[in-house]
């Protein structure tokens, strides 16, 4: 256990290597992935404002204001995530080059017996296939997962403001979708891991 915890904090010290010099970038994603989706998550409150209140006060005016707000929120929500999809893929695409060239200037230097023993198509793959997952990690995935936890708080306090009964109901529920995905993640990297290697063979091959 002692030695997975090493390798892994050797693994996240190595990538977050190469994305230091894209903070600004990641931050910026990061916050343009949180602005959209706390915007899109006060549609339904304004919904709630349309039906509760504008709707029976029977004047067009409130009516005109929620329509008109709903559309500014939705367009609004639109814009700012295809700005984080944007940088997402921005910042996907600097870190495969940067990876790339440094696997590629470590191969220059690696002795003749890596090159007798690894083949040459199992290589390429390597530097094309591997390195696009693990920029994907650090530029898409890692960011993704940080905004789906915040999201997840600010939809429980969306669903609180909602119907918090309805909330007490479903919230019991979280762990156990928690307890599900720790039982198989370990399954699926075997799986994920068994799946790579195997590709690797076939470009070989």
């Amino acid at each position: 256990m002692e030695r997975r915890g090493d390798l892994l904090s050797f693994e996240m010290h190595w990538l977050v290597r190469y994305a230091r010099p894209l903070r600004f970038l990641l931050i910026a994603d990061l916050l343009c992935m949180i602005v959209g989706s706390a915007l899109s998550l006060l549609d339904p409150l304004v919904v709630k404002w349309l039906i509760d209140v504008a709707l029976p006060s029977h004047t067009l005016r409130p009516v005109l204001s929620g329509t008109l707000i709903f559309c500014l929120i939705y367009a609004a929500s639109l814009g700012i995530n295809y700005l984080a999809s944007f940088l997402s893929c921005l910042v996907t695409q600097k870190m495969v080059f940067r990876i790339r060239m440094s696997v590629l200037r470590r191969l220059h230097v690696l002795p003749a017996q890596y090159r007798r023993d690894c083949q040459v198509g199992d290589t390429l793959y390597r530097i094309e296939q591997d390195v696009d997952r693990v920029a994907e990690l650090s530029g898409d995935i890692l960011p993704l997962t940080i905004q789906m936890a915040i999201m997840g708080v600010m939809v429980l306090v969306t669903m609180g403001v909602l119907n918090w009964h309805l909330t007490l109901l479903v919230a019991p529920m979280l762990p156990i979708f928690y307890l599900l995905q720790r039982t198989y993640a370990g399954k699926l990297k075997e799986a994920a891991d068994n799946a790579q290697h195997q590709s690797g063979r076939v470009n070989a091959l």
